[in-house]
């Protein structure tokens, strides 16, 4: 099995699960609402809309650190280890698709520049390969001997 150097052995990329996230949040913004209660309470505003407006403005920024830190910032993090992996697994795949290639070349090398018939077929017996060899003892073109039964190659004699 191929292991890349960067990537840890064992990668098991586990994160909790969305409600963990929203009752963090639920649970901090109960806590600054009760704060954000005592704290207007003892200011001496009279006007409901200007104490909505103290009250939300105050919200925002008592919560805005802690959202910021409880919720974006876990899966923030989770998002950038999940796209480096991604990118790891992208660089592993074209290193094992360039060795397939290069092995497919080699063969495909082999094969064709071989001084012997080299025909293959498939469980159907239908065949998938025939080289320059074949063409020349069997008379056939590789067009026309592809996807035939390899009966095709048998004497008639033999049949």
């Amino acid at each position: 099995m191929y292991v890349n150097e960067n990537m840890p052995k064992q990668t098991k990329i586990t994160s909790p699960p969305a409600l963990y996230y929203i009752l963090r949040i639920v649970i901090i913004v109960f806590a600054v609402e009760i704060i954000a209660m005592f704290f207007l309470a003892w200011l001496p505003v009279s006007n409901s809309f200007l104490k909505t407006l103290l009250e939300s403005a105050l919200l925002s920024i008592i919560l805005f650190p802690f959202l910021y830190k409880f919720a974006y910032l876990p899966y923030n993090y989770k998002h950038e280890q999940l796209k480096e992996y991604s990118i790891n697994l992208e660089k592993m795949v074209n290193e094992k698709v360039n060795e397939l290639r290069k092995i497919d070349t080699q063969y495909s090398t082999i094969l064709e520049n071989s001084n012997d018939i080299i025909v293959t077929c498939g469980p159907d017996m239908k065949i998938v390969f025939w080289n320059h060899v074949a063409e020349e003892i069997f008379g056939y073109t590789r067009d026309e001997a592809m996807g035939e039964e390899i009966i095709l190659i048998v004497s008639h004699e033999l049949r």
